[in-house]
């Protein structure tokens, strides 16, 4: 029986992907490089400092990860400024009912605390959420457990009482590797990620059916 349902944000709660990448392919135009949206999608659900430590090697880039990581963050939010967060649809009922129906919510995200107060308080359900848990915490990010195993302690629940919510394969392998249950979820207007691994995979949260959880 679940007790918590655990959230992914970028991609789940909010479409903030395409922000990302665009601002990837401003940065590597900079740099004389252009970079592909499945190249880039790979990164989905890791951090920032993962993403471009990579990025920095497979391209042989003359900054530091955390240099381009600051010039990114900064394209972002003039992204954001300019066109505005798009949440998804049914996302902010969805989390109603669930707490309407007494479960445990969280978020964890490899985003930052910052961004991840801003959208819950864009979205305006700042106060359904019992913790709020950013990757930047952890040595490793996502695929690694640990942020959702110490999302988990953080409710105080066992993980096998979690349901995860999460849009990239790196993300679903990181709730399963926990011991958590996992739905996938599927964004069309991007590369397909690999959710194989998830329990059940939907592409709107209409389909999800709160009463029957528990059956998954």
């Amino acid at each position: 029986m679940f007790k918590a349902v655990i959230f992914d944000m970028d991609g789940v709660i909010v479409d903030t992907e395409h922000f990302f990448f665009q601002a990837a392919q401003e940065i590597m135009e900079q740099e004389g490089h252009t970079i592909t949206d499945t190249y880039f999608y790979t990164f989905t659900g890791t951090t920032d400092e993962y993403t471009w430590r990579t990025i920095k090697e497979d391209y042989q880039l003359p900054e530091t990860a955390d240099a381009y990581i600051s010039r990114i963050l900064d394209v972002v939010e003039r992204l954001k400024e300019e066109q505005g967060l798009t949440f998804y649809d049914g996302v902010k009922e969805f989390i109603q009912t669930l707490h309407q129906k007494g479960y445990q919510l969280a978020i964890a995200s490899s985003s930052g605390m910052d961004d991840i107060k801003t959208v819950i308080t864009t979205l305006g359900v700042e106060d359904y959420f019992d913790e709020l848990v950013t990757g930047e915490w952890f040595e490793e990010s996502k695929p690694d457990p640990e942020t959702y195993l110490d999302t988990a302690r953080r409710l105080g629940v066992d993980p096998e009482q979690c349901l995860v919510i999460e849009d990239s394969h790196n993300g679903a392998k990181a709730a399963k590797d926990a011991g958590m249950t996992c739905i996938g979820y599927v964004d069309p207007k991007y590369p397909p990620q690999d959710l194989s691994i998830t329990d059940a995979t939907v592409s709107d949260f209409k389909e999800i059916q709160v009463d029957a959880l528990d059956e998954l």
